[in-house]
């Protein structure tokens, strides 16, 4: 089961990635394929392999932009994108 991410404050836009391939979006990153390599590419440039995470770990990084921010969040097999307001 999983939250309902557009009730996050500042929700913009979501996405979620299993296996490079987006199963859900909305917002702001709905369709957004372009940015599914990008993001995997950030994982694995931090050090981070999300098929290599134990079931039951969780970690978050956060990209921020001028007007807006993405936070990346996996667990599992998910990868969580969120994009909020400043």
């Amino acid at each position: 089961m999983v939250a309902d991410l557009s009730k996050i404050d500042g929700h913009m836009g979501h996405m979620i990635i299993t296996n490079g391939a987006i199963i859900k979006s909305s917002g702001d990153l709905a369709n957004k394929e372009a940015l599914v390599p990008q993001i995997m590419k950030m994982l694995h440039l931090g050090g981070v392999s999300p098929t290599a995470m134990p079931e039951a770990s969780c970690n978050l990084i956060n990209v921020t932009f001028s007007n807006y921010f993405l936070s990346i969040a996996y667990s599992g097999q998910n990868i969580y994108v969120v994009k909020r307001k400043r």
